[in-house]
């Protein structure tokens, strides 16, 4: 993951997005053009921006099967993000059908710039008019706006205009096959899902609950035999209770094996952490910034630790209908995976933009094995009553980690939100006393 900025005469400011990379700065001046490029190393260092007669191109990426496309068409690419510039240079945004990743990048080739980012938002991309974008809006001036990801930015250099591409979403097509197949190749796909993002890591993190998501992620990545640290923030002051994520998450650690690592802050400190956080993402919202600071101090401490990478159990509320809506759509006999795919249309916008930006504060890259593609397309096909009745939700996903050796107990826990289960909430509802979270917020400096 890395921060990329360029600015066609908008204003903005590069300095502001440096954290996203610390293994590497690119930049290209030329007139009012302005390009500038962090590198956060997973695959290979190789700087951007890259050039090639009338083209430019600079990404935030990662592409899982840039090794098998680029034998397919010997492009003799270094790393992934020379293997996307490449055959966009040869295919043009045809190459967006082939490529299994994510990705957020601008590509100029003879004097139209193209913002493209992968379908679900996972890489985040902003954008003001005038024209400048970069991977945080906090870099940029004016009316910032996120990139939909199921649209292509085009820009014009010389007319200075903007134009949209429409791109396809995930489609539903119901799968009529029995229970206990559907359980054999959803197992296959997970596996698949966090195989190739866990491939060439030697080391990394899991933001950890002790919930049937990151449990799961755990109990598969301990199977795959890879090396890993799981970590649980939460907040205890005084009489609060103990955070329920905090118990689960020892528990479950213990039982299954995992090596754990945790922190509790107290009021002060989470005070001061609050502060932090709603500069880094953007907003003052109560609910992104309690789930933003469980999510902000696990990946500090995975950095401390020397982890690149993080992973999260992000994506199985939607896929698998773990939320209140999914269960009131279900009750009032609707479309449980309709409701499903609308979430996924939201993602960028509700969730995938704050984690994104809490955890590269912390210049570790998020990683989201439930937001897989081929996961998720198959996922949007298993029947509703597979996934959710009037007692659980999640049932298949529950199923699958009981058939795969996860204790019952552990795989049928009921989910908390982060903000709740990690006990932040309740940290906000003390700092701001009579006045109200929303009110508390809006007033820090």
């Amino acid at each position: 993951m890395c921060g990329i900025y360029g600015s066609f005469g908008g204003k903005g400011n590069f300095d502001k997005i440096k954290h996203r990379g610390k293994d590497g700065i690119g930049q290209i001046a030329d007139n009012e053009k302005i390009l500038f490029h962090t590198l956060h190393a997973i695959v290979g260092k190789v700087k951007q921006p890259l050039t090639k007669e009338n083209s430019t191109f600079m990404s935030n990426c990662e592409i899982y099967n840039w090794k098998k496309l680029n034998e397919k068409y010997a492009l003799n690419a270094k790393n992934d993000a020379e293997l996307l510039f490449f055959l966009l240079e040869k295919k043009g945004l045809s190459a967006l059908d082939e490529l299994d990743g994510v990705y957020a990048f601008y590509w100029e080739k003879q004097g139209v710039v193209y913002l493209v980012r992968d379908i679900l938002g996972v890489k985040p991309l902003c954008y003001v008019e005038g024209f400048a974008f970069a991977s945080e809006g906090k870099a940029l001036e004016g009316d910032v706006k996120e990139l939909d990801p199921r649209k292509i930015l085009k820009y014009d250099v010389k007319s200075k205009k903007i134009s949209f591409i429409d791109r396809s979403f995930f489609t539903i097509n119901q799968n009529n096959d029995n229970k206990e197949n559907i359980l054999k190749e959803l197992e296959v796909k997970l596996v698949e899902a966090v195989q190739k993002r866990t491939a060439g890591l030697d080391h990394f993190g899991i933001l950890f609950s002790g919930g049937i998501d990151s449990t799961i992620l755990a109990f598969i990545c301990k199977k795959l035999g890879k090396k890993f640290t799981c970590y649980t923030a939460a907040f205890a002051d005084g009489n609060t209770r103990i955070a329920p994520d905090l118990i689960s998450a020892k528990e479950v650690a213990s039982e299954l094996g995992f090596e754990l690592k945790h922190v509790e802050l107290g009021l002060e400190k989470t005070e001061k952490t609050v502060k932090e956080v709603i500069t880094i993402i953007e907003t003052r919202d109560p609910i992104k910034v309690g789930v933003g600071l469980p999510f902000f101090i696990c990946s500090k401490m995975a950095a401390e630790d020397g982890c690149k990478v993080l992973f999260s159990g992000l994506g199985s509320e939607e896929i698998f209908a773990g939320y209140k809506r999914h269960l009131d759509v279900f009750s009032n006999g609707g479309d449980v995976n309709k409701e499903c795919l609308n979430g996924l249309k939201l993602m960028h916008e509700r969730d995938l933009y704050r984690d994104d930006l809490v955890t590269m504060a912390n210049a570790v890259e998020l990683r989201l094995p439930f937001l897989d593609h081929c996961l998720v397309d198959f996922s949007l096909g298993i029947p509703s009553a597979f996934k959710i009745d009037n007692t659980h939700n999640k049932k298949i996903l529950r199923e699958l980690a009981i058939k795969m050796g996860v204790l019952s107990e552990i795989a049928m826990q009921k989910k908390r939100a982060a903000q709740y289960g990690s006990n932040f909430d309740k940290a906000l509802e003390k700092l701001a006393g009579k006045n109200g979270k929303r009110e508390y917020l809006n007033s820090l400096n």
